[in-house]
């Protein structure tokens, strides 16, 4: 019998004291909601993770603590060895059938998502005892990045209805839904934000809170390929590899829009953004009124954003009174986290004797750099992280005034079939790289 184990790291007794059907608690007040991941929640001094094992069917939720870089198995069981038998009825109380997402702490109860056959909302003490369902969601996430104020959870769903078939046969979606939804995580009430409507394509592509507004960038299409002069997908297909600049003609083919909303989770205004701003993609210079940054800090009349530009990363700060941007940094890479009115920056960058963009692009040579900027001081600092040369985070998932977190990881160098080096990265245990004052 093949056992599924879910390797569980240090004690329990690390995060919480009690066992068993008891009330546990943590040791200090902890919570997650600074930042909510479809897989992870991110803290000043707490990680929540969930791990979902494809050939199994079922999912872990573990703790990490980054003062101890301890990562244990969110259940209090005594005698529990934490692992999936095939066959065996499951006992611990951190392994359950499904797919566990958005996992987080809040006033010391552990929540999570659970989707099987419908995606419900759980709580449980942090050991996974005393656990209770609170609701069944009314919609499907869109397993995009959720926002945390005040005691609600705030979700972008995503929906899809097929359409019928073109002259080649080829299934069409006859329509796209994507809503902002309010979730009270004592209550499990459910409450529709937007109504953006049926589109023929639609995605929430970014997404940032100040205060009671949260910001939502909404790219979507109003014609498919089947409503398009197209009419069957190999037409596109055809256009699409034979068209010198497909992107800015794509958007007026299909009805492209990218635009942002502020929504106000007070009274339910919902308002479309302007912004002065224009695309520095060579051949998109004359698309007015596509917003194709990346949103991911306000502070007061000062709105963040990022742009991706032929492998370069761009940080600006745009003035709101003004209508100007200012360039802030750049970088071959760059992963960002918003927390505080602070943004925390991981760069790297490539090696100038290969070609921009290739696989391989990367230079290992050079140490990744970490950075933070003040937005209310308008100050950059450089971060000088308590690690070791070998635990580096390439990939910044997350920051708090104590802790870098990200996945110890590093350059992996793989031979392909035509013997050429292709450069990836490994993703490892979760780690907290503190941050040196």
């Amino acid at each position: 019998m093949r056992k599924y184990i879910f390797l569980m790291v240090g004690l329990l007794s690390l995060f919480i004291t009690g066992c068993g059907n008891g009330k546990a608690q943590t040791n200090e007040n902890v919570s997650t909601v600074e930042v909510i991941k479809p897989d992870a929640s991110y803290g000043e001094d707490m990680v929540t993770l969930s791990g979902y094992d494809f050939s199994t069917g079922y999912s872990c939720i573990k703790v990490y603590n980054p003062k101890t870089n301890a990562t244990v198995v969110a259940c209090g069981l005594a005698n529990c060895n934490h692992e999936y038998v095939a066959g065996e009825e499951i006992t611990c109380n951190a392994i359950m059938e499904g797919k566990v997402v958005y996992p987080f702490i809040y006033e010391n109860d552990l929540y999570y998502f659970l989707d099987v056959g419908g995606t419900t909302l759980y709580k449980s003490n942090v050991d996974g005892s005393n656990k209770k369902k609170i609701a069944t969601l009314d919609f499907s996430t869109d397993d995009q990045e959720a926002l945390f104020i005040d005691g609600k959870i705030y979700l972008t769903s995503y929906s899809s209805e097929d359409g019928e078939a073109d002259d080649d046969g080829m299934v069409m979606v006859a329509f796209e839904t994507s809503e902002l939804y309010e979730v009270d995580i004592k209550t499990g009430e459910q409450k529709r934000l937007t109504d953006f409507g049926n589109k023929a394509n639609i995605s929430c592509f970014s997404k940032a809170k100040s205060g009671n507004r949260i910001y939502l960038g909404i790219r979507y299409q109003n014609k498919n390929v089947y409503d398009s002069e197209f009419k069957t997908w190999s037409k596109y297909t055809e256009w699409l590899t034979s068209c010198a600049n497909p992107y800015a003609e794509e958007i007026e083919k299909f009805d492209e829009h990218s635009d942002y909303y502020c929504v106000d989770i007070k009274n339910g205004d919902v308002e479309k953004m302007d912004f002065n701003y224009n695309m520095t993609y060579e051949g998109m210079e004359d698309v007015k009124g596509f917003y194709d940054f990346y949103l991911i800090g306000i502070n007061k009349n000062y709105y963040y954003y990022l742009t991706c530009y032929g492998e370069q990363f761009t940080l600006y700060e745009y003035d709101k009174k003004k209508g100007t941007s200012k360039e802030l940094d750049n970088a071959y890479r760059m992963s960002y986290s918003y927390v505080n009115n602070k943004i925390y920056i991981v760069k790297t960058q490539y090696d100038k004797d290969k070609e921009l963009g290739a696989p391989d692009a990367e230079d290992k040579s050079i140490p990744p750099e970490y950075r933070c900027y003040d937005t209310d001081k308008h100050k950059w600092t450089d971060i000088k992280p308590d690690y070791d040369m070998d635990k580096k985070i390439l990939a910044l998932q997350a920051a708090g005034n104590k802790y870098l977190y990200g996945y110890l990881s590093d350059f992996v160098d793989d031979e392909s079939d035509n013997n050429s080096s292709v450069s990836s990265f490994s993703q490892g245990e979760m780690i907290g790289l503190k941050i040196k004052k």
